[in-house]
């Protein structure tokens, strides 16, 4: 029994649905209502305090990054047109694209952020490679709420790590080498192969972490095979009542949420969503300054509260059981 818990579990975690890709800065998605009142040159430098301000909310790399890619010479080639911003086509791309509004600027200007990979369905000359800003009259953006379901997107924060000294260094240790070694399918980490049926049903390999988060039932298992990129699996604990369990999640959120800066990942920080029998806390990799290797890109951190089942040996039936799980995955 406790192996088909096991595979179960594995399972459960395996096809969990794909987090979205975040936006950052206390975030909110948005809609354009009035394509042609964009403002292509906006003077960052003129107000001190606001500049001063989004410094503090960005960080001075991504204020750098911002303060260049919010003038035409950086939008796509139609995008930068004022012509093609007013004509019909104009009006019908711009009001498909997603953007995330990062900050009020004044009493009448908004800052957007658009990024590339949520904006791929646009057509050639509307859509760029890269991430880029734009500024925008605040009464021609409607909240996404306004123009589609609101389950459709959800807000975004951006997560600045190293703003905390609290929570386990012993933890942070751990984790930061299994994040680093992300990129080579946690080649390091990989310890000896474990030998159980989940192997079998799962198409993929599994092997003992190395390198084991301190503090957890089952710290750690590699699934690697089946030509997807490795993923790093551990159980905080398995918890009978749902209140114990969520305690334990909220504890291992907040203990990831306060890990210094490290040297590999900068990192966006999603709400929490709840889907079917899983509850699921994210942050995704994001690196708008271009200061990590591409390898750490779609790389994700998730802590999961999942319902599942366990064995009441005393009364002879299958009783309900709460688990917490940390895992390393691509996006």
């Amino acid at each position: 029994m406790h192996r088909l818990i096991t595979i179960a579990t594995f399972l459960c975690l395996l096809f969990m649905p794909r987090a979205v890709l975040l936006g950052q800065g206390n975030a909110k998605p948005v809609k354009i209502s009035r394509p042609g009142w964009s403002v292509p040159y906006f003077n960052f430098d003129q107000d001190p305090k606001l500049a001063d301000r989004l410094r503090k909310q960005l960080g001075e790399a991504e204020y750098e990054v911002m303060r260049q890619t919010s003038t035409p010479s950086a939008w796509p080639e139609r995008l930068a047109s004022e012509t093609s911003r007013q004509s019909a086509a104009g009006k019908e791309n711009i009001g498909r694209m997603n953007m995330w509004m990062v900050s009020t600027l004044n009493s009448r200007y908004v800052l957007l952020w658009v990024p590339a990979a949520r904006n791929t369905h646009l057509p050639p000359g509307w859509k760029s490679s890269n991430n880029f800003y734009m500024v925008w009259d605040r009464l021609g953006v409607a909240m996404t709420s306004d123009s589609v379901k609101p389950d459709s997107y959800a807000s975004l924060t951006f997560k600045k790590t190293g703003s905390s000294t609290n929570g386990s260094a012993a933890f942070w240790s751990v984790l930061n080498r299994l994040l680093q070694d992300y990129p080579e399918d946690f080649r390091n980490a990989k310890g000896k192969e474990i030998d159980k049926e989940v192997k079998l049903v799962l198409s993929s390999k599994a092997y003992r972490s190395k390198w084991q988060l301190p503090g957890f039932e089952d710290g750690g298992t590699i699934l690697s095979g089946d030509g997807k990129k490795a993923q790093f699996v551990a159980t905080k604990g398995k918890y009978a009542s749902q209140d114990a369990a969520r305690k334990a999640f909220d504890a291992l959120v907040q203990e990831i949420s306060n890990m210094p800066a490290n040297a590999c990942c900068g990192w966006a920080e999603m709400p929490e969503q709840t889907r079917s029998l899983v509850t699921v806390h994210a942050w995704v990799h994001f690196d708008g300054a271009d200061r990590y290797p591409d390898s750490f890109e779609r790389m994700t951190l998730q802590v999961h509260l999942v319902k599942t089942n366990t064995w009441d040996s005393d009364k002879m039936v299958l009783a309900d059981a709460w688990m917490v799980n940390l895992r390393i995955h691509e996006l």
